[in-house]
């Protein structure tokens, strides 16, 4: 009888032990899944925070664009292709004055020195940068570098610099008018004919007062014998 009663002693000893061991398992699990799940929900937060910012954050880039009204025309172009408005914009360039000077270049290298005060997003500041067949003519206009500072509607400072090079549009060419061209075409050439026909006396407009229109209804009808 003893030896059963020590028997169910130690079994009783290695079930606790062996309880106490679960214990600390599920514990130490409980401690692990805890963790994964705070780091989980962080990450979440963390990509949440960085795709609303996304959302909501400009960004400004330098460029040249032909101009829309004549193809030979070469605009300098500063444009917010980012999703927020952009702010106290500061663009410079290293462009040499004297090429400018010898390109008979439009643009002034005091374009965005003073701070652009807001760019709204998708918004664009044009102004004419020289003419195409100018800066393309030997020698080329060299590749510049272009520095642009501004700031989020969170204070935050961004900075970039790009390399601008003229040399992209040399091959630009268009095969046919645009509809806006067409239609001012139309109209001027329509003028012009009206003019011609106005000042070659092909169109000739008689103007009498009321009075004078009554005085000759007034002679038509007493010419008229009502007694033949």
């Amino acid at each position: 009888m003893s030896q059963w009663i020590i028997l169910f002693s130690e079994n009783s000893n290695a079930l606790s032990a062996i309880g106490s061991i679960a214990s600390a398992l599920a514990a130490i699990a409980a401690l692990v899944v805890a963790a994964v799940t705070m780091w989980i929900n962080k990450r979440l937060l963390d990509e949440n925070k960085i795709l609303r910012k996304a959302g909501t954050e400009p960004e400004v880039v330098a460029f040249l664009m032909p101009n829309d009204d004549n193809v030979n025309v070469i605009n300098f172009v500063v444009a917010n292709l980012g999703s927020g408005p952009a702010f106290d914009i500061i663009v410079t360039t290293n462009i040499d004055p004297a090429t400018l000077k010898v390109k008979e270049a439009f643009f002034k290298l005091g374009f965005g020195t003073v701070p652009i005060s807001v760019l709204p997003q998708g918004d664009r500041l044009t102004t004419l940068f020289a003419q195409g067949f100018e800066i393309l003519s030997e020698p080329i206009l060299p590749p510049f570098e272009v520095s642009i500072s501004y700031r989020n509607i969170d204070n935050e400072i961004f900075k970039r610099k790009t390399t601008v090079d003229a040399r992209q549009y040399s091959y630009v060419t268009r095969l046919r008018n645009s509809n806006e061209e067409k239609i001012v075409r139309s109209l001027d050439r329509i003028s012009r004919s009206f003019e011609s026909a106005v000042s070659g006396n092909y169109l000739r407009v008689e103007t009498v007062t009321a009075k004078e229109r009554s005085a000759r209804e007034a002679e038509i009808i007493e010419s008229f014998d009502l007694n033949r």
